[in-house]
């Protein structure tokens, strides 16, 4: 695996596990400060992604041109990147490893 992959790949999943933790201690705030009504609203996976783009925005995280691809919508590819990230590092994770095992040179 290229050097750009394995940095593409690790930054992700730091940010995927980032994700994952904020999410959760997001969801135990919310769960005190929301009547009980109001809190079926709450939809994990779509924290997760809110969450993921916002990081991918504030950090200015861009998987393709991690990768050296630029995007002609910058913005777009960045959107893109946060939903991989809302991903979590499970599916991150399970790619990485599907990917190992179709290439003999990892």
């Amino acid at each position: 695996m290229s050097n750009e992959w394995l940095e593409a790949f690790t930054t992700l999943g730091v940010f995927a596990l980032i994700t994952e933790f904020t999410v959760h201690v997001l969801k135990e705030l919310l769960a005190g400060l929301l009547p009980q009504k109001a809190q079926g609203a709450i939809r994990p996976v779509a924290l997760s992604a809110l969450v993921g783009v916002v990081l991918a925005f504030a950090f200015g995280l861009d998987l393709f041109a991690m990768l050296g691809h630029q995007a002609a919508w910058p913005a777009v590819s960045r959107v893109v990147t946060g939903l991989a990230i809302s991903a979590g590092a499970v599916p991150l994770h399970e790619l990485l490893a599907k990917l190992r095992s179709t290439r003999s040179d990892l």
